[in-house]
């Protein structure tokens, strides 16, 4: 018997295992794919939930800011406040400085006639002026009512009116007045 095939035209080969191969090279591509698949949707599936949360956390820290602005805001009004009274005490005490006993004295000792006493001096400081009590005592009228002529035309004082007059002492018969107006010290 002789052998018809000749092998270097048509050489033998077993197509077996390279089909095989195949097969399991195809199916090792598809299960790597199918899984890389499952795994892009779990991922996206994920990353949606996260967005979601991280939008959560952002409102959440918004609304943490919007309360921390307001708190600031009202903290800083509180301050504002402090420190208006701390303006207001501070401005009291520099026209407090600014009113010099000494030169309304020495205008009232220019204006009082020689028969006047002066009792008493009391001035309150207000806002945007002084306002002087005085009181005064004399054994005559008249000289009281020079008194009060001499501060009118005075430029350091005005508004000048008598607010009581007290009953003249026995022991003395003085007459005492007590009258109140504005101070204008020199500036």
């Amino acid at each position: 018997m002789i052998i018809k095939i000749n092998l270097s035209s048509k050489p033998f080969y077993n197509r077996a295992l390279t089909y095989t191969l195949y097969i399991v090279l195809i199916i090792s591509a598809l299960g790597y794919s199918f899984y890389n698949g499952v795994y892009l949707i779990d991922y996206l599936k994920r990353s949606k939930s996260l967005e979601a949360k991280i939008a959560q956390h952002r409102r959440g820290f918004q609304r943490a800011e919007n309360t921390v602005n307001a708190v600031l805001k009202q903290v800083e009004r509180s301050r504002i406040k402090k420190k208006g009274k701390e303006i207001v005490f501070a401005n009291s005490l520099i026209s407090r400085r600014m009113f010099s006993w000494s030169e309304m004295l020495n205008s009232l000792e220019k204006l009082l006639p020689p028969q006047v006493m002066m009792i008493s001096v009391s001035p309150r400081l207000l806002k945007d002026r002084i306002k002087v009590e005085l009181s005064v005592a004399s054994d005559y009228y008249e000289e009281i009512l020079r008194f009060i002529k001499n501060l009118e035309e005075s430029p350091d004082f005005s508004g000048i009116y008598p607010i009581r007059e007290m009953k003249e002492q026995e022991e003395t018969g003085m007459i005492t007045l007590v009258m109140e107006g504005d101070y204008h010290p020199k500036k």
